[in-house]
């Protein structure tokens, strides 16, 4: 019996077995992505808990409410910093920049809302950041996050 021979791919860095030719994983812009997005995670459920405490006649939960509102915000620019990062240096996919955005601009409307006390849209839109967060933090924490940016043919 004769033992199968190695697959020879085209590109022939690819077949090198040195360091070197490992295609660069994500791992501390990960942390720093698993770090912020566990804060703005944090943050975002406590948005409706301390509303909440407002509604039961804690009326300075309203200012505290406003002030993680701001929280949020700064934790998304932060946390869009750190996608670049993690997508152009450390290798990882480049999606979550797209998602930071789409969470930034969702936040600046939940805000502007909040203050304008259009509850109509405020309520729902903060229902959708609340499970945005915590979606984008489990996946930073999963497996899969980990990976090198996989190539295109």
């Amino acid at each position: 019996m004769t033992e199968p021979s190695p697959e020879v791919r085209a590109d022939p860095v690819a077949n090198r077995d040195d360091a070197t030719s490992r295609p660069r994983r994500p791992r501390a812009t990960l942390w720093l992505l698993r770090t912020c997005t566990t804060l703005h995670m944090i943050a975002a459920i406590a948005m409706p808990i301390i509303i909440g405490e407002y509604l039961d006649g804690v009326f300075a939960a309203l200012g505290i409410h406003g002030g993680i509102a701001i929280l949020t915000v700064v934790l998304t620019m932060a946390t869009t910093v750190i996608c670049v990062l993690y997508a152009t240096v450390g290798g990882g996919a480049y999606w979550p920049i797209g998602v930071c955005v789409l969470l930034f601009l969702a936040e600046g409307g939940q805000t502007g809302t909040g203050y304008a006390r259009v509850l109509q849209i405020h309520i729902p839109l903060g229902v959708f950041i609340v499970t945005a967060a915590i979606g984008f933090c489990w996946w930073s924490w999963a497996p899969r996050a980990a990976l090198p940016r996989t190539r295109r043919a």
